[in-house]
């Protein structure tokens, strides 16, 4: 019955909105009242998220738990990866991660790559699974060649933090990526156990937040966390010689994506979506360089779920740009961060305006070029992902790890009462008409 009711909500337009429509909201109230939670907190408890403090907690963190630092070691570190999605985090992670030692993943029992997905919002079984093979597996590579740091992108629905506890006690340092705390299931509870990767925090050492406001909540629990944004592969991803598409679009079709899609297309837009829920489909990592570097434009959507106002960082904000085409995404302040919008890559902040700066963009070709051109010399520069993992590693104490990128600072620009910084935001703002911005 449930699912031929939601298949009867997916085959009838106006359901379907109405049901989006709910679950945004449902969606923004509770992230509201865990946003206000922590404002609270703050509020009451301001937090040093100062890079140096950071490191000072994570050093003496590391020192009571008697987990080794990486500082002296003369040989290239031996690193125990826990990821989720392979496709996904070979292209371009684990070749930057390769940059700085061997790495070593964890496989499932039937040998294929990285944690079993549980069933449902928490899966007792899977987790239980997923930790003794995790635990099992980390024991045999000590037994063959060593590990010296793990690093995964973990959350208490995978994985219990009786695991990497267990890891800790075996003197190795853990970082885990928390890439998907905008999902609000991810700040819940199940039973008393605290879910998503501050569920976790007990058997981690760093946090590498991908969200910078969320960077004081993990401080204030107590747990060592620095803004860490995603990376791309210039080996992987680079121009083309010539372009095959007006716009493209690489991701699912999930929340209102469908519908941006249908209105750039019924404004005259030619676009070319690759995705589950797409007419041409899913296509594997190996297709996705060529299809971003062949094509005019990337679009990209920032948003999350069924919501047209909540805003995460993407992969594509990295790669598209590598790429060396123009890149045209949902307004998002964390990337004026990274970019100098209308001179780096382009923002829109409604389906009217993404309609507009991508017809501007198809008829202004030399503009679109300079801009893209000026993008991908920017991710060369600062956002490979041998730069990010670099800056992680040298905060366990790798020597040298930290060269070639910014200190990694703890929030970048976030105040200790978890509020982002304006001026942040509103610097390097694109003038009116370019940028879409906001």
């Amino acid at each position: 019955m449930v699912a031929a009711s939601k298949a009867f909500l997916k085959r009838s337009a106006l359901l379907r909105r109405v049901n989006a429509a709910m679950k945004n909201a449902e969606l923004e109230r509770r992230s509201r009242q865990v946003a206000a939670h922590y404002a609270q907190r703050l509020a009451a408890t301001p937090v040093d998220d100062r890079a140096e403090h950071v490191r000072e907690m994570v050093a003496a963190r590391m020192r009571r738990d008697n987990v080794r630092s990486l500082d002296g070691l003369t040989r290239r570190p031996r690193i125990f990866l826990v990821g989720t999605e392979y496709e996904q985090e070979r292209a371009g992670f684990i070749q930057g991660l390769e940059k700085w030692g061997d790495v070593v993943p964890l496989v499932r029992a039937d040998g294929t790559y990285g944690l079993t997905p549980g069933v449902g919002r928490y899966d007792r079984a899977t987790i239980d699974e997923n930790s003794r093979q995790l635990v099992e597996q980390v024991d045999r590579a000590r037994a063959a060649h060593g590990v010296d740091v793990l690093i995964g992108t973990m959350v208490a629905q995978y994985v219990s933090v009786e695991a990497l506890q267990a890891v800790r006690a075996r003197g190795i340092p853990v970082l885990n990526i928390a890439m998907d705390d905008r999902l609000i299931d991810h700040w819940g509870t199940h039973d008393g156990i605290r879910l998503g990767a501050m569920g976790l925090t007990p058997g981690v050492d760093l946090v590498l937040q991908t969200t910078a406001e969320y960077v004081p909540r993990y401080l204030v629990e107590g747990c060592p966390a620095v803004y860490w944004p995603f990376g791309s592969d210039p080996d992987l991803f680079r121009p083309a010689a010539a372009k095959r598409y007006d716009v493209c679009f690489v991701g699912n079709n999930y929340g209102w994506r469908g519908d941006l899609i249908r209105e750039i297309a019924a404004a005259g837009v030619n676009v070319e979506c690759f995705g589950r829920g797409f007419p041409n489909g899913h296509i594997g990592a190996d297709r996705v360089p060529s299809v971003l570097a062949q094509s005019k434009i990337v679009l990209g959507v920032g948003t999350i779920a069924h919501s047209r106002h909540i805003v995460t960082l993407k992969l594509r904000d990295f790669d598209a740009p590598m790429s060396g085409s123009l890149y045209v995404t949902t307004a998002n302040p964390d990337l004026h961060r990274h970019y100098r919008v209308g001179e780096e890559i382009v923002m829109y902040d409604s389906a009217r305006d993404c309609i507009r700066l991508l017809k501007y963009f198809l008829s202004h070709g030399a503009e679109r070029e300079r801009i893209a051109a000026a993008g991908r010399a920017r991710a060369q520069r600062e956002h490979t992902w041998q730069q990010r993992l670099g800056a992680a590693l040298s905060i366990v104490g790798l020597q040298g790890a930290g060269s070639g990128e910014e200190e990694p600072n703890a929030s970048a620009g976030c105040g200790s009462d978890g509020k982002g910084d304006a001026a942040a935001v509103d610097g390097g703002r694109a003038p009116a008409g370019r940028s879409g911005s906001r």
